[in-house]
C-alpha cells in the first residue's frame, strides 16, 4: 500500500510539473486570446451552433444527430459522478502563484468537461464522416491543451477527459448501432 501511495504522489508531482509548462503557453496574449477562443468552441452553446451549421452540410443525417444524442446522454452523468467523486481543486486554487486566465464552471478539475466533450464529438463525427477525422481530434487536443494552459485544468484532467470522452462516443456509437439497425 505504501508503494501505490508514492507512486500516486510522484504522478501528482509529475502532472504538477507539466501542468507549470504548459501554463507557460497561455503568457502572450496573442496565444492566451487563441487559446480562449478554442477553449469556447467547446462551450455547451457552441456546439448547438455548430450542428446547427454543420448538419446539412453532412447530409442531414439523423444518425450522427442521434448518436450525439445519445453521448451527451452519456457523458454529462458519468463526467458529473466522478467529478463530485474525486472532488480534485483546480491548479488555481491549489498552486501558489497561478491564477487562472478565464472563468471556470465549477469548483473542481477532474476530470476535464470541455476535454471530455471535445473528444466524444470528435471521435463520433470522426467515425461516422472520416475526412472529419483528424482535423476534429487535433482541434479536440487543443482544446485540453487550452484548459492547462489557461489554468483551469492539470494534464491528468484533460488525459481523464480524452479517456471518458472516447469511452462515451464508443458506447453511444454502440448503442446507437443496436437501437437503429
Amino acid at each position: 500500500m505504501h508503494f501505490l501511495l508514492l507512486t500516486i504522489g510522484q504522478l501528482a508531482l509529475l502532472d504538477a510539473r507539466a501542468f507549470r509548462r504548459l501554463f507557460l503557453l497561455g503568457e502572450r496574449p496573442l496565444v492566451r486570446h487563441l487559446l480562449i477562443l478554442v477553449t469556447r468552441s467547446a462551450d455547451s452553446y457552441s456546439y448547438l451552433i455548430c450542428f446547427g451549421i454543420l448538419w446539412p452540410l453532412l447530409g442531414g443525417d439523423l444518425g450522427i444527430i442521434a448518436a450525439l444524442a445519445i453521448g451527451f446522454a452519456l457523458e454529462l452523468p458519468l463526467y458529473k459522478l466522478i467529478k463530485s467523486r474525486f472532488k480534485r481543486l483546480r491548479p488555481c486554487e491549489s498552486l501558489p502563484a497561478v491564477q487562472e486566465r478565464i472563468p471556470f464552471p465549477d469548483k473542481y478539475s477532474f476530470p476535464s468537461g470541455h476535454t471530455t466533450v471535445a473528444v466524444m464529438v470528435a471521435c463520433l463525427v470522426g467515425m461516422n464522416f472520416s475526412l472529419l477525422w483528424v482535423p476534429l481530434l487535433l482541434w479536440a487536443a487543443i482544446v485540453g491543451l487550452s484548459r492547462v494552459a489557461l489554468g483551469v485544468h492539470y494534464p491528468a484532467d484533460v488525459i481523464a477527459g480524452a479517456v471518458l470522452g472516447a469511452l462515451c462516443a464508443l458506447s453511444a456509437n454502440l448503442i446507437h448501432g443496436l437501437l437503429f439497425l
